[in-house]
């Protein structure tokens, strides 16, 4: 699979304690280990060099994110803008559809959703910038990548993925 992306950086290997860390924050609903998170995760930026005009958290399903409270992502990535000093632009992307979990698909479910699981809704604040997509976990790389081709096709210059945690 060829990923829309132009880098990736993340702050942990998903694996051990770093799996904990994660599943406490989106299973537990214990939303303070995003500071933990977001603040590894700033840090994995700024020593890999990362540069970004805005940072844009992946959007988690309304269902999803009223039944939890919060989005994960936007939780990390709100740290994470603060750490880089660069401005949060939460609303820019909007899921669309059911929200399935993503552990619940295969590799290839995920690969397949195409660019339907979600949509651009404010392309004037990407529109030539250098975006940081901000998630939790990356497996396949899937929707990093649908993310990034949809903010490229509304004009971002660039878009690097900055997650918590990575399995690939």
């Amino acid at each position: 699979m060829a990923f829309r992306f132009d880098r990736a950086v993340a702050a942990l290997r998903y694996e051990g304690e770093a799996r904990d860390l994660v599943h406490h924050l989106k299973f537990r609903r214990r939303a303070p280990v995003a500071a933990t998170l977001g603040t590894l995760l700033a840090a994995r930026a700024v020593a890999a060099g990362v540069e970004a005009d805005v940072v844009v958290p992946v959007p988690l399903a309304w269902r999803r994110r009223l039944a939890r409270g919060f989005n994960q992502a936007a939780l990390i990535a709100e740290v994470v803008a603060r750490g880089l000093n660069r401005p949060l632009r939460r609303r820019v992307l909007r899921r669309v559809g059911g929200g399935e979990p993503q552990a619940t698909r295969t590799g290839s479910d995920r690969r397949r959703l195409g660019r339907a699981s979600f949509a651009v809704r404010r392309p004037r604040a990407v529109r030539g910038r250098r975006v940081l997509l901000v998630d939790d976990v990356m497996t396949t790389g899937a929707t990093a990548s649908r993310c990034a081709d949809l903010l490229k096709t509304a004009g971002a210059a660039s878009v690097t993925v900055a997650v918590a945690s990575r399995s690939v």
